[in-house]
Order: structure tokens, then C-alpha cells, then sequence
């Protein structure tokens, strides 16, 4: 009874520390799962970030793209202006030397007009020449026209756009003089005086149909000039067409002249004049051209210039996108990085969480099985108690009735003597309660047996419940060690990643640092053949420098008998008086000039230039060294690559002949290379011949022979070098029922080194298979797996009963 009380109680004692663990494991758990909560928030703000980051960067990256398609057609459009703007300068440049050569005008007139040294540089020519000798003036220096109208003015003119203008009559001997004395030719000459006395214009056809306007209504001149104009043009009219201008001229024959818009002249007496002529011919026609032009020109300038500014400015706008696009993208790695650690944190948190749970789910079932162990003592101990009281009852109860019996036998002693006839009696009476003590003694010591027993079993159960007692700590023990174990790992993993992030990052800048050198490189290598160069043409000038030295020593010596490099100063006893010596030394001293001064550090020069090509040829020795070390170890490895090429290419053909015949049943196949070209660069040509087919390409074979043929060959090379597993997803589905059966018995033959995994919706296929696992959706969305063996599956189809005994198991 004692024990089973102090059970009792240890086992009261441990379902309460079990249910303090488990309120501590509860509160930690809540306290992770606050902390995975805080963590789930944090990484959906940065996945929030992340994309709206994403969206800027790509957002930037359209702005950039449009900004360097708008900078290309921006550099487009100044090529283009600048072709425009070559042309038109290289057109100026031809009308303005024709301007400054007077091209196109009679010499007689070039000489008789005094045409200023420097022309204006006014691009729109509406300034007069100045004269100097005479105030005289080309007739096409009086008119100005636009350039759509300027080859037509050319052509009412004539050749009076060459006449000389002369204000006044008087100057008309003073031009005969200048004729007849000093040129040769003849000018015509044209007076204010001589126009003023000729009839003006008075016929205005601005009205009539198919008429334009006047011709004088079409160029600029001076206000002095206008009599001029009116004369030569305002007897000339543009109409539409040269049948208005025809019709026009037989009414006012002799009177007017007309011109279209096509240059067709009909003149005076109806003459028609047409074709076309090139404006740099005519003089108005030229300058006007030459005017627009340069009006294009500056106007090309401005675009040109427009067009570089708006270049620069989206070249700075591009610059600063990328640096923006950089930026951005930087933040974007940076959010990743961030991410990827708390989702390392999460995943930390989320995996402490499930141990505690699975720690509280097992604490729970403890503290239940505790309890039910502890009301179960209880209940015996109850019982116990129950037996102890009902034998103390029966003990204390055969006391009385054996003290009774005593008093019994001590009153029969006391009166034997008075009762002997009943002596007898009392006797047997007295044997009858000896026999009725044994027995309830006997019941005693069975009841004290009892008793025993129970003890013992209170003492086995009190060492189960210790034993269970310890189970339990070291379970506790082993969770805490499994979940530090857990931790320490997870920390590891977290810093396996940040190492590689940093091996990753230390990676890319090596990379940098590599293309750095390597560029280091070309350009001392580039330097090398430079100073190589420089070096041989150093030594061939000291060369020839050397040359010159000892050709003049030589020449000094032959000639003049004098040893440069032992002469001493000439003395005054040994000068000449001679003129032939004095013409000599005379020559020796132009020869000495014409030598020039002599480089005092060219000595010092060619040895610091010996030294330098010395180095450099060293180190030239030894790149070539290197360089050929380098092709004998690549011709060792190609040789090699060759070797092995050829080998392994052999071994495979022998293997997918062999498995091409078995596969179809018959038939050849065979693995060619590309003739006369290097077997690591040939190609590689696959023949096949199906039983009952001649040698054909694989392009004219069907479906499922060109599917068998390419698992014969993928077959073939993995005979060639196996592995313990292979996985062939689904390569039976171009195969019919006779090739599906080859096909297994190929596979079978692999069976000794390898094992098979196949995708297959093929019965037949699956029929050869030693392990089925099929995946089915019983409901929406949740996938189950089912496998199956064979050989727990009879002839009719049933299961057998290993194998639902072990499902129930499971």
C-alpha cells in the first residue's frame, strides 16, 4: 500500500512538471509563431518592394530604350543633314567660283565693268556692284528673282541680261573710247534716258483666263531701277500652258511675249522656244540658286546644330538612365538578398514551430498516459484498501472469536470438575474451534500472501513508472539535442548561402579583374610590337648612321687625306694661299654644314635602345617559348581527343549495330564520319536500313522507326558507359505493340547494372515492370500515389493478404 501510494504520488508529481513543459513549449510556440508571423509580414512588404521596384526598372528600361532609339534617329537625321549640307556646299562652292570668275559673261564686258577685289558676303546679293571707273551696272546685277522663277527670267532676257546699264548718254563715248582703245568685243548698252523714251507697258491681262501674272511682277530691283525692269519684263507674261500662251500671241503678236510654267517662250512674232537649261547658266537663275542655297545652308547649320544639341542631351539622358537602371537593379539584388534571408528565417521559425508542435502533441500524449496510469493506481490502491479493510474485519472479528473460545475453555477448565459428563463435549468442541483456528490462520497467511504479492506488483509498477519517468527525460534530451542539432545546421546552411553569395560576388570580380588583365595584356603585347618596330627602325637609323660616320671618315681620309679621329688643329704655318685650297676648304666647310649638328647623346641613346631591345627581346624569346610549349600541349590534347574520339565512336557504332538488330528484329545501321575533314570537326551521319528497306536517311523514315532508331543510338552510347539508374520519359509513345516488346527485351539486357524508370501510358509496357506507381486525383486539386507489385497480386487479380496486413499497418 505504501508503495502504491508513493507511486501515486510520483506519478501526481510528474503529470505536473509534464504539465509545466508543456505550458512552456505552448508559450514558446506562441511566442515563434508571433515571431513567423512578424516574418511572413516582412517578406511580403519585400516582395511588395520587389515588384514595385520591377515595375520601375522596367518602366526605366522602356524610357532608356525609346531614349537610345530616339538618339539613333537623332544621329540618323544629322548624317543626313550632313549629306544634304556636303552637297549643298560642294553646289555653293561651284556657283560661287562661277560668280567670282564671272562665268557666263563676255570678257569684254568682265574688262569694261571694274568689279571689286573682295565680293559682299551678304548671302542674299541685294546690293549693287560698285563700279569704279564708270557708273555702269550689268543688267543682271539690277534684278533680283526668287528660284522658281529665275530660270524663266533667264529666258525672257536673253542675252540683254549681259547689257551694261548706263544712267546716263554721256558715258556712251567715254565707252566707245574704252573700246575701240583698249578691248576688243562689243557690249550692248542700255540708257535710263533711251528707256524713258520708249513706250511703257499698258496692256494688263492680269484678268484673262489661264494668265498668271506679269513678269515684272516677279523680281525685286531697286527703286532707280524699276523703269528697267518694266521695260524688259512688262512686256512678258506666265500663263498656265504653252496653248494659252499661243492663243495670247496671235492676239497681241509684235506686242507682248509670253512664257508658262514649264519655261516655254513664245515670243514677239510667235516664235515657240523650248527645252530645258541648267541654271548655273544664266546669271539671275545662278545667283538666285546661289542665295537659296546659302540660305539652306545656314538654315541646314541651325538644324545641324539643333539635332547635336538634342544628341548630347539624350546622350546625358541615357547616361543617367542607365545609372538609374543600375541603381534600381542594385536595390532589386539588394531586396533579393534581404528576401532570401528571411525566407532562410522563416523557413528556421516555420521549422521550430512543427518541432514544437510535435513536442506539445507528444508531451500531451504523455501527460495522458500519465494520467490514465495515475488513475489506474488509484483505482488499485482503492482496491487494496477495500481488501485490507474487509481482512481486517475478518481478522479483528476471528480475534473476538478466539478470545470468546478462550474464555470458553478457561470456564470449562474452571467447572470440568462440575461438568465431566459434558467434558466430552467441550472437548469436541474445543478441537472443532482448533480445527475452525488453523483454518482461519491458514486464511491469514494466504490473506499476508496477498498482500506479498500486491506489494510486489505496486513495487513493478513504481519501477515502470521510473523507467518511464527516465524514457521521458531522455526523450526530452534527445528532442533538445535534435532541435540544437537543427539549428546549428539551419545556421550552417544560412552561412553555406552567404558564403556563396560572397564566393559568387568574389567570382564576378575576379572575372572583372581577369578581362582587366587580359586587356593589360593586349595593350602590352600591342607595345611590345611597337617598341619592336620602333627598335628595328632605330637600329637601321643608327645603322645607316654608323654608315654615314664612316663614310664621311673615309671619304675625309681619301679626299682630303685628313683622319678625323687623330686630326689635330691645323697651325697657321700650314695654311694654303693657294685659291685651289681655299675653294676646298671652302667646299669642306658647305659639306660640314650640310651635315648638320652633331647629336652629342646618340652614343648614350643607342646603348639605353640595345638595353631596352635586349629586355625586350628576352622577353620575346620567351612568349615564343610559351607560345610553343602551348601548341605542342594543344596538338597532345587534340591527338589525345582524337584517340579517344575514335575509340569511343567505335565502340558506340559496334553497339548500336548490334542493338539496331535486335531492336528491329534485322536490318543494318551504321555511324559514318565526314571524309577528309578532321574527326573532331566532322560531321556525323546516321544510316539506317529497316528489314526489308534499302539504306535510306533517317529524314525518310516514319515516326516510330526514327523514334526506335534514336533509343537504339541514346541505348547504345549509354552501353557504352552505364549508370545504376536511367529515366526514359515516355519514349514508347511512337511505338506499336510488336516494337514495344522489342523494345522491353533491349531494356531487360541492361538489367544487370541498371534499373529503369519509365513514364509510359503503355500497357504492354507496364506489363514488364516489376513496381507500378501510378498517381491518381481522388479529389480536386489533391494528388495521391499508388503503387504496386506484382507479385502481391494473383492470377484473378486480388491482393493478397501479406499485403492488406501490411496496408493496415501502414
Amino acid at each position: 500500500m505504501a508503495s502504491l501510494k508513493t507511486q501515486y504520488e510520483k506519478l501526481g508529481e510528474s503529470v505536473v512538471r509534464m504539465q509545466q513543459a508543456f505550458s512552456r513549449i505552448e508559450k514558446e510556440r506562441n511566442d515563434i509563431q508571433s515571431d513567423f508571423d512578424s516574418l511572413e509580414k516582412v517578406e511580403t512588404t519585400i516582395q511588395q518592394q520587389i515588384s514595385e521596384k520591377q515595375v520601375l526598372l522596367d518602366a526605366i528600361e522602356r524610357d532608356l530604350g525609346e531614349s537610345r532609339r530616339l538618339l539613333s534617329r537623332r544621329k540618323d537625321d544629322i548624317s543626313n543633314l550632313q549629306n544634304r549640307l556636303g552637297a549643298i556646299k560642294e553646289r555653293t562652292s561651284v556657283l560661287e567660283e562661277l560668280e567670282r570668275n564671272r562665268d557666263g559673261i563676255h570678257p569684254v564686258v568682265q574688262d569694261l565693268l571694274s568689279v571689286p577685289s573682295e565680293e559682299s558676303s551678304d548671302p542674299s546679293f541685294n546690293s549693287m556692284p560698285d563700279h569704279s571707273d564708270m557708273d555702269c551696272t550689268l543688267i543682271a546685277d539690277v534684278i533680283t528673282a526668287p528660284i522658281e522663277s529665275a530660270i524663266a527670267i533667264d529666258l525672257i532676257l536673253g542675252p540683254r541680261s549681259h547689257f551694261v546699264f548706263s544712267p546716263d548718254d554721256e558715258l556712251i563715248p567715254l565707252i566707245n573710247s574704252k573700246l575701240t582703245s583698249d578691248l576688243k568685243g562689243r557690249v550692248g548698252i542700255v540708257t535710263r534716258q533711251a528707256i524713258e523714251r520708249l513706250a511703257k507697258p499698258d496692256i494688263d491681262l492680269s484678268s484673262h483666263k489661264g494668265v498668271i501674272c506679269c513678269a515684272s511682277k516677279l523680281v525685286q530691283a531697286a527703286p532707280q531701277f524699276k523703269s528697267v525692269v518694266d521695260q524688259f519684263l512688262g512686256f512678258t507674261w506666265f500663263v498656265e500652258d504653252l496653248e494659252t500662251a499661243r492663243m495670247l500671241s496671235s492676239q497681241y503678236a509684235g506686242a507682248l511675249q509670253f512664257i508658262t510654267k514649264h519655261n516655254e517662250l513664245v515670243d514677239f512674232q510667235g516664235n515657240v522656244i523650248l527645252g530645258s537649261e541648267d541654271s548655273a547658266t544664266g546669271l539671275i537663275s545662278r545667283r538666285s540658286e546661289l542665295r537659296q542655297l546659302q540660305q539652306q545652308q545656314y538654315i541646314l547649320d541651325v538644324q545641324i546644330r539643333e539635332n547635336q544639341q538634342e544628341v548630347q542631351r539624350l546622350t546625358n539622358n541615357v547616361h543617367q538612365e542607365e545609372i538609374r537602371t543600375k541603381r534600381v537593379a542594385d536595390t532589386i539584388q539588394g531586396l533579393n538578398e534581404q528576401l532570401v534571408e528571411h525566407r532562410v528565417k522563416t523557413e528556421t521559425q516555420r521549422q521550430r514551430l512543427k518541432q514544437l508542435q510535435q513536442q506539445s502533441t507528444d508531451q500531451d500524449s504523455e501527460i495522458r498516459s500519465e494520467r490514465a496510469r495515475q488513475h489506474k493506481t488509484q483505482s488499485e490502491l482503492r482496491e487494496n484498501e477495500q481488501i485490507k479493510q474487509t481482512l481486517d474485519t475478518e481478522l479483528h472479528r476471528l480475534d473476538q472469536k478466539l478470545e470468546q473460545a478462550d474464555h470458553d475453555i478457561a470456564d470449562l477448565e474452571h467447572q470440568r470438575h462440575e461438568h465431566q459428563r459434558t467434558a466430552t463435549a467441550l472437548q469436541i468442541d474445543l478441537g472443532t474451534v482448533d480445527q475452525r483456528r488453523t483454518a482461519l490462520r491458514e486464511q491469514l497467511r494466504q490473506f499476508q500472501e496477498d498482500h506479498h504479492e500486491r506489494t510486489q506488483t505496486i513495487s513493478q509498477h513504481e519501477q515502470q513508472l521510473a523507467e518511464a519517468d527516465y524514457r521521458l527525460r531522455e526523450s526530452v534530451m534527445h528532442a533538445l539535442h535534435a532541435s540544437a542539432r537543427l539549428s546549428e545546421k539551419y545556421l550552417q546552411k544560412q552561412k553555406a548561402r552567404c558564403n556563396t553569395l560572397t564566393l559568387h560576388k568574389r567570382q564576378q570580380q575576379l572575372t572583372d579583374d581577369r578581362q582587366t588583365i587580359q586587356l593589360s595584356i593586349d595593350e602590352l603585347n600591342k607595345q611590345q610590337n611597337e617598341h619592336t618596330s620602333q627598335k628595328h627602325a632605330w637600329e637601321l637609323e643608327a645603322g645607316e648612321l654608323r654608315l654615314q660616320r664612316n663614310q664621311l671618315k673615309d671619304r675625309f681620309l681619301e679626299d682630303y687625306n685628313i683622319n678625323i679621329e687623330v686630326q689635330k688643329p691645323i697651325t697657321s704655318g700650314e695654311e694654303g694661299t693657294d685659291s685651289d685650297v681655299e675653294q676646298e676648304i671652302e667646299g669642306l666647310r658647305r659639306k660640314i654644314n650640310n651635315i648638320g649638328a652633331v647629336n652629342m647623346e646618340a652614343l648614350e641613346e643607342l646603348t639605353d635602345l640595345e638595353d631596352r631591345f635586349e629586355g625586350l627581346s628576352t622577353r620575346f624569346k620567351d612568349i615564343q617559348q610559351s607560345k610553343t610549349n602551348l601548341e605542342k600541349i594543344i596538338e597532345s590534347i587534340d591527338a589525345d581527343s582524337r584517340r579517344l574520339f575514335v575509340e569511343t565512336l567505335d565502340q558506340i557504332r559496334l553497339n548500336f549495330q548490334t542493338l539496331y538488330r535486335k531492336a528491329f528484329g534485322g536490318g543494318q545501321a551504321d555511324i559514318l564520319l565526314e571524309e577528309g575533314v578532321d574527326v573532331l570537326e566532322a560531321g556525323v551521319e546516321i544510316t539506317a536500313s529497316p528489314p526489308g528497306k534499302a539504306a535510306i536517311n533517317l529524314s525518310l523514315l516514319s515516326g516510330g522507326e526514327k523514334a526506335l532508331t534514336a533509343v537504339s543510338l541514346i541505348l547504345a552510347m549509354f552501353q557504352f558507359r552505364p549508370s545504376p539508374f536511367c529515366v526514359l520519359d515516355e519514349v514508347d509513345a511512337p511505338f506499336d505493340e510488336a516494337n514495344i516488346g522489342r523494345f522491353i527485351n533491349v531494356l531487360k539486357d541492361f538489367l544487370d547494372d541498371t534499373r529503369f524508370i519509365l513514364v509510359t501510358h503503355s500497357k504492354k509496357t507496364m506489363t514488364a515492370a516489376d513496381l507500378i506507381y501510378g498517381v491518381t486525383m481522388q479529389e480536386s486539386g489533391v494528388s495521391k500515389q499508388v503503387n504496386v507489385r506484382f507479385e502481391d497480386v494473383d492470377e484473378q487479380g486480388n491482393f493478397s493478404e501479406d499485403v492488406l496486413k501490411r496496408n493496415k499497418a501502414a
